[in-house]
């Protein structure tokens, strides 16, 4: 009987803790949620700076669009969003087929237009023919635009800057403070 009782008591003091084999499942378990977690996770700072690559094959795509249609192109540009205009000959008539369909962009972001130079060039005379919008700029058939920065921030105030010049020369500059 004494040997019976010695079995019992050694059987439960084994079964009191964790075996090293579950206590690794666990952290195998662990490891590989909080890896999916991390690939997962989104920053800010990409999600500007994918947006400004979007934006800048955008405007490239409609300066291209202008020139090869012989139409001119226009895209306006609100707080939060945008979109793309062609001109048909008697007034803008806004595109809704991809890639020129309008964009909402993400909440936390910005758009800032500002016209940087509007002297006599084809692109500047528009806003004779045409009924303009302040946020609105124009792609003529020639290849030639109004020039332009479009800044675009964050609510961190972390900017990139996409100059776009009289010619259709587009560069993006990352923007401190």
């Amino acid at each position: 009987m004494g040997i019976i009782k010695k079995n019992c008591q050694k059987s439960v003091a084994y079964k009191a803790g964790f075996s090293l084999l579950e206590l690794l499942i666990v952290v195998l378990i662990i490891g590989i949620v909080s890896s999916m977690a991390v690939l997962y996770i989104d920053t800010a700072h990409e999600r500007l700076k994918s947006e400004v690559q979007v934006l800048v094959q955008l405007i490239t795509m409609s300066r291209d669009q202008a020139i090869i249609t012989g139409k001119p192109m226009a895209v306006t540009f609100e707080e939060t969003e945008y979109y793309f205009s062609q001109w048909d000959g008697k007034q803008w008539q806004r595109l809704n087929k991809k890639p020129f369909r309008g964009k909402k962009i993400d909440p936390h972001f910005k758009l800032l237009l500002v016209k940087t130079a509007d002297i006599n060039t084809p692109a500047a005379l528009l806003k004779k023919l045409f009924a303009r919008k302040n946020n609105q700029v124009y792609f003529l058939p020639v290849g030639e635009t109004e020039a332009f920065y479009l800044e675009i921030k964050t609510q961190s105030n972390e900017k990139y800057r996409i100059n776009v010049s009289f010619m259709g020369e587009i560069s993006v500059d990352k923007v401190s403070g």
